[in-house]
């Protein structure tokens, strides 16, 4: 998915380089619009379908290209949904980003003179306090990072598991025998010999599987 992004940004971005390389600049803020405004729309599809598809793959266990067709048919489905969800994790990730501001100024309030004064003292030692403050910064940078990370999963976990029980059950239809539904099953639809199993595992009743 990833790859695919870099493509189409290549792609897109291609002619408006090139049109400012010539100097013709009308041609390239007007190449440029037209490559933007298609790239984001673009890039939130690719992007939200590879999420909704990983967790397609860990809970209803299909596979990796079935996974990826109906992680983009649930967009689809619910693309307003997925809209504001990706908007306010966009906008919580920048307050995280914001939080290290203040953490950047105190670190510099506290290590700037005391690595004048070492510096003045000792090259040696000041190079040792330099290397264990970094140390220090990337140890506290991915504490707090591994934090929001397991956030961000939980969340997207949830918001992925609710708008999957309201999307209407076509979202298995390619699964194999263990196909898991993303909607309960209506007796209306009629259904397999087994009982499907939810997203979270769990049996909603009727014979065993053998």
């Amino acid at each position: 998915m990833g790859v695919a992004i870099v493509i189409i940004l290549l792609v897109l971005a291609t002619p408006a380089v090139y049109l400012f390389i010539i100097k013709s600049w009308i041609s390239a803020v007007i190449s440029h619009s037209f490559g933007r405004r298609y790239f984001i729309p673009l890039a939130f599809i690719i992007g939200v379908t590879a999420i909704l598809a990983e967790y397609y793959i860990v809970l209803s266990d299909l596979k990796v290209w079935s996974a990826v067709e109906t992680g983009y048919n649930l967009l689809i489905k619910k693309y307003f949904q997925n809209i504001i969800f990706s908007l306010l994790m966009l906008a919580a990730g920048m307050a995280f980003g914001l939080l290290f501001l203040p953490l950047i100024i105190l670190a510099l309030a506290i290590g700037a003179p005391t690595g004048l004064l070492l510096y003045s003292l000792s090259k040696i030692v000041f190079g040792i306090f330099i290397g264990i403050a970094i140390l220090v910064a990337l140890a506290a940078v991915l504490s707090l990072a591994s934090i929001f990370i397991a956030w961000k999963k939980t969340a997207w976990t949830l918001f992925f598991q609710e708008i999957a029980k309201t999307a209407e059950p076509e979202a298995a239809e390619k699964v194999s025998e263990k196909e898991i539904s993303a909607a309960p099953a209506s007796p209306s639809l009629g259904g397999p010999a087994s009982p499907p199993t939810t997203l979270k595992g769990e049996s909603v009743g009727g014979p065993e599987n053998v």
